[in-house]
């Protein structure tokens, strides 16, 4: 569209340059020099007409317009008024170049960086971004205008359910975000379902008909605030119950979550041509109460830990005892046969169970020294020694 544009700018500017060098040639009595200087500047304007730019054209335009002063005080001197005619004719249509040119800078419209202009294009009924530097509704019909700038919005999500039943009460969402890039503007126009009921809605809420409030920045602003609202709360839910955490594990699992749903919203945006920067947690309220029960149950677990350890230690403790008991008590029966078989005494399997019972009794009593060397009395007495006589 651009080329099209320049293109017509060249005609109308090497149309005014070639029709003031006519003039001139026709009016000034024919000389050489005059034919040669009027097809030199006519070839030299014509090769920059063809390979300068935007600002090179400017300045061409500006030297046809000058010609055509010069052709038009030579128009002013040919007519009976001599002089003044000469004076009057070129200020006459130096007026009628300076409200030319008014009208044209009116109806010019400059492409700024922040910004991006669509237009439909009049043959094929597309949408296309208008290329920089310049617009001109009248040959061109802009549609709407984008911004390219940073946007923000800040979304309240309430009552927000988990897997395990309770609620999230509130998590406060912040999102910068922005237009990804110039050639995704027109995807903000047609991504979107019922964009002509929204557009009408927000049209009467601004006082602007649907046109015109295309163009105004503050409408684009508003619509793309509102379906990111939409957006942010229907993701943040989806994240929150799909973890399938309870509140206060959400809320120490924020940052993780966070980055989840921001992902998941660059995906759902990324239709819209919309890439969202910055997603940001400000507020994430949990009720007291669903702390206060995490806490309880944790406390049990911690004292259902601590007694099973205390009650292992105190097996461990009568498990060493009984042992030391049950060696103290083998001692005890040996020391008491050994005193026995000392003694002269006969050691049979009922004097062994006797010296055990000895010993249990013992035990029984809190007496947990070693027996005596002698004999227990009630043991009965050795046989008498036979007489050697």
């Amino acid at each position: 569209m651009q080329d099209r544009l320049k293109n017509t700018a060249n005609e109308v500017v090497m149309a005014l340059l070639f029709a003031s060098l006519l003039v001139i040639f026709l009016i000034v009595p024919p000389s050489n020099l005059v034919t040669f200087l009027c097809v030199i500047t006519l070839a030299i304007s014509l090769i920059v007409a063809i390979t300068s730019d935007w600002n090179d054209l400017s300045i061409l335009g500006l030297f046809a317009g000058l010609v055509s002063l010069v052709a038009a005080y030579f128009v002013g001197r040919s007519l009976r008024f001599g002089a003044i005619g000469g004076v009057l004719i070129p200020l006459l249509w130096l007026g009628v170049l300076a409200l030319i040119f008014t009208r044209v800078v009116r109806g010019v419209m400059r492409v700024p960086k922040e910004h991006a202009v669509l237009i439909r294009n009049r043959n094929t009924y597309g949408i296309f971004v208008a290329q920089s530097p310049l617009v001109i509704p009248v040959l061109e019909r802009i549609v709407a205008i984008i911004p390219l700038y940073q946007l923000s919005t800040d979304v309240e999500v309430k009552k927000i359910n988990t897997f395990g039943g309770y609620d999230v009460n509130q998590i406060d969402v912040r999102t910068r975000f922005k237009v990804a890039d110039r050639a995704d503007a027109p995807r903000v126009l047609e991504s979107y379902t019922n964009r002509d009921q929204a557009q009408t809605k927000l049209a009467d809420e601004i006082g602007k008909d649907v046109d015109r409030v295309r163009i105004d920045l503050t409408f684009w602003e508003k619509l793309l605030a509102e379906v990111m609202h939409e957006a942010v709360e229907d993701v943040v839910r989806a994240v929150i119950f799909e973890s399938k955490q309870s509140p206060v594990v959400a809320f120490g699992g924020r940052e993780q979550l966070r980055l989840e749903a921001l992902e998941r919203l660059n995906e759902r945006m990324n239709t819209w041509g919309i890439q969202v920067l910055v997603l940001e947690f400000i507020r994430f309220e949990v009720e007291s109460e669903r702390f206060k029960l995490a806490n309880r149950e944790r406390t049990r677990s911690i004292e259902e830990i601590d007694a099973e350890h205390y009650a292992k230690l105190e097996a461990d403790r009568i498990k060493r005892m009984l042992t030391s008991e049950v060696e103290a008590e083998a001692l005890r029966v040996r020391a008491i046969i050994d005193a026995l078989r000392q003694s002269g005494v006969e050691i049979t399997a009922d004097i062994v169970i006797k010296a055990i019972h000895a010993a249990s009794d013992r035990t029984l009593d809190g007496d947990y020294q070693l027996p005596p060397t002698t004999a227990p009395i009630s043991l009965p007495p050795p046989p008498p020694r036979p007489d050697k006589r």
